[in-house]
């Protein structure tokens, strides 16, 4: 949607507020107070490595580490076929 509004370059945005913002406080804070008040009382080590073995935590971390690096054409190819098929699979 926010491409159908704000075009391509409104995607930029969206995807640094989603990333850095909605992500990121989702997999530390979200962990952390879902942790604090489960049954159970986990250690603080316990938390920290919920965090950090959360999948959406370490997609973040690869991407800012690979943010840099050039993709092949090719690859940015089969990445948007992926990408393209995921709103029609979240529908099933």
């Amino acid at each position: 949607m926010i491409e159908a509004y704000y075009g391509a370059s409104g995607m930029t945005v969206k995807l640094l507020m989603d990333q850095l913002g909605t992500n990121l406080v989702l997999s530390t804070l979200g962990i952390a107070i879902a942790a604090l008040y489960s049954t159970g009382k986990p250690s603080a080590r316990e938390v920290f490595i919920r965090i950090c073995t959360f999948p959406p935590f370490i997609a973040l971390l690869v991407e800012l580490v690979l943010s840099p690096i050039e993709v092949p054409a090719w690859l940015t190819e089969v990445l948007h076929r992926l990408r393209d098929t995921l709103a029609p699979l979240a529908l099933v």
